[in-house]
């Protein structure tokens, strides 16, 4: 008879559902923490390329890099709060439409590795012609990041229908308060019943079980932000789906904004010393080489432990603090380092699902805080803020 008493050899009592759950959302959590530490890797290194590379057709190939890494940390990021980018806070989007469409043509190219032709080349067999019109005074406040995840939906499902070549055009135009963004391609069209089930979950034109998630995925995505995806039935020749979404209205049609490579930092002065305090070696590196290219003094630290045992006061004027290190945390660096310098800028380093911890931060003790991965434009920024910010304190410590 087995021991009854939990004695050696009994196996171990099997876990509640509430262990297997808690197990389950460590798990989950640990592999967004990884993935997001490869995806602030990968569009660190490509943005670093970025600003060594001249015009071509490489820049473009890695501009949808960075594109593509930064999509799809949003898109883990949605997968963990469970509302799309922007909802959760409330903030308004202004994209515009045009760059939106640009972004796309560079992220899904025909046979993942081709070339979009112009209308020129309509036809030319086994070309595939990229037809964008859509106006530059068109924009939306629908997130870039969701726009851009519909229209690769979009094009993507044109180009399996279309292996030899085609045509695909994306036009645009404002009507009402909305905008009517449209994708056409000249493919063998939709059989009636299968326009039926296009948007049902799960189904597929090519008969594959629950490979159809796409169409789905977007129209459900789109109603969070006030849009709409349907397909136009009267469509004669190919498909032609209709994205409709809000319009922003008093946007200047010729806004310039700047470039987020913009390679002058004039607010910035020339060596400004940083500090990176982050346990993963591969984003300290990146970390360390991208700010080294943007003309920053840097040095780094995996843990709390050494980065104190070397600290000198006055000696930095900015710390890059990622919050998840091992012994201290972040938080609790930040505040050792702002007992012995009060004129340093920290900035806390955070992943996603810290909204919480960010809304109690001691804004006494940190300056700003991030969030993986770190855009180039949104580090760039940091450091122009952090430097004035440290001018200032200096300042006033001298007055």
């Amino acid at each position: 008879m087995p021991d009854q008493r939990g004695g050696k050899g009994q196996s171990p009592a099997p876990k509640t559902p509430s262990e297997t759950a808690v197990a389950s959302t460590l798990r989950q959590a640990g592999a967004v923490h990884d993935i997001n530490q490869m995806l602030a890797v990968i569009m660190g290194r490509a943005e670093l390329l970025l600003m060594r590379e001249g015009a071509g057709s490489s820049r473009e190939d890695l501009e949808a890099i960075v594109l593509a890494a930064g999509d799809a940390a949003s898109m883990i990021k949605r997968l963990q709060v469970g509302l799309p980018p922007g909802q959760r806070d409330g903030s308004a989007a202004t994209v515009n439409l045009r760059d939106a469409v640009h972004a796309v043509s560079l992220m899904i190219r025909p046979g993942g590795t081709g070339r979009w032709t112009g209308p020129e080349n309509d036809d030319t067999p086994g070309s595939w012609v990229f037809d964008p019109d859509v106006p530059a005074d068109l924009f939306t406040s629908v997130p870039g990041q969701v726009v851009r995840e519909v229209l690769s939906n979009l094009l993507v499902n044109a180009l399996e229908v279309l292996p030899a070549g085609g045509r695909i055009r994306i036009a645009a135009a404002a009507d009402g308060g909305r905008v009517c963004l449209s994708v056409t391609d000249n493919g063998p069209g939709l059989d009636k019943k299968v326009a039926e089930r296009i948007f049902e979950p799960g189904f597929s034109s090519s008969g594959e079980e629950f490979r159809g998630v796409g169409l789905a995925g977007s129209r459900q995505l789109l109603k969070c932000f006030d849009g709409r995806l349907n397909l136009d039935s009267q469509q004669e020749i190919g498909a032609r789906f209709v994205v409709d979404l809000p319009l922003v209205e008093g946007v200047p049609p010729d806004e310039v904004k700047k470039s987020s490579r913009d390679p002058e930092h004039e607010s910035r002065p020339a060596g400004f010393p940083v500090l990176v305090v982050d346990d993963e070696l591969v984003v300290r590196e990146m970390l360390t080489d991208v700010l080294t290219e943007l003309d920053c003094r840097v040095t780094s630290h995996r843990d709390a432990g050494s980065a104190l045992e070397k600290f000198t006061p006055g000696e930095y004027g900015l710390a890059l603090v990622d919050q998840s290190l091992p012994g201290r945390t972040g938080l609790e660096l930040a505040a050792l380092l702002r007992e012995q310098d009060r004129s340093l800028v920290i900035v806390l380093i955070t992943g996603w699902g810290h909204e919480e911890l960010l809304a109690r931060v001691d804004p006494a003790i940190v300056d700003q805080s991030a969030t993986k991965p770190l855009e180039w434009s949104r580090l760039n920024e940091i450091l122009d803020e952090g430097a004035g910010l440290y001018h200032r304190r200096r300042m006033a410590e001298d007055e």
